[in-house]
């Protein structure tokens, strides 16, 4: 049996995580293609001017979207394209990581 958002043939964790995230995916999906980017965008420059553990928190909050997108469009997503996520994903957690030290 296989639900809409379930990847075919994954793993126990992999359908928990895409189950319990499929109403926030629903809801992204019915909002203007370019709000979610522009508000994530708008704080990132807000945690990059801002400085100070409140900056540090915020990017860290980016990166968990981050990282939930991209575990949940892993299996689509070319491996050239999937180290480019890697990169910029580890990359904001970096800067996250200097902002709260």
């Amino acid at each position: 049996m296989s639900a809409p958002f379930l990847t075919p043939g994954a793993g126990r964790l992999r359908t928990t995580v895409e189950r319990r995230s499929a109403p926030v995916v629903v809801w992204l999906a019915y909002l203007p293609r370019l709000l979610p980017i522009a508000v994530f965008a708008a704080l990132f420059l807000l945690a990059a001017f801002v400085g100070g553990v409140f900056s540090g928190l915020i990017l860290l909050l980016i990166a968990a979207v981050m990282g939930l997108i991209s575990y949940l469009s892993w299996p689509s997503v070319p491996p050239v394209l999937r180290a480019v996520r890697l990169v910029v994903l580890i990359g904001v957690i970096a800067f996250a990581l200097s902002r709260l030290a």
